[in-house]
């Protein structure tokens, strides 16, 4: 939490962890799988709010991208679009 100290930064973090989960757990696959805190940290940090944005996150590739982003935009868009 002291890494966003931003009661909103804070709030959408934990609502891109909670859309993580769902997604993991529909997949069968480990959280991180799909995104790790940190990426996930780097997108709030950032307010990605398009692919671009997200591609330049350490360790996201254009394939994750596309396949779990749509989600995560949509949240980081709603909150800071």
């Amino acid at each position: 939490k002291e890494l966003l100290p931003d009661k909103k930064d804070f709030a959408v973090f934990c609502k891109l962890k909670e859309a993580r989960a769902e997604i993991a757990a529909r997949e069968a696959v480990p959280v991180y799988a799909i995104f790790n805190n940190e990426q996930i940290f780097q997108m709030v940090k950032t307010r990605a709010t398009t692919k671009k944005a997200l591609g330049e996150i350490d360790g996201i590739g254009d394939a994750r991208a596309a396949k779990f982003g749509e989600r995560f935009l949509a949240l980081l868009t709603e909150a800071y679009g």
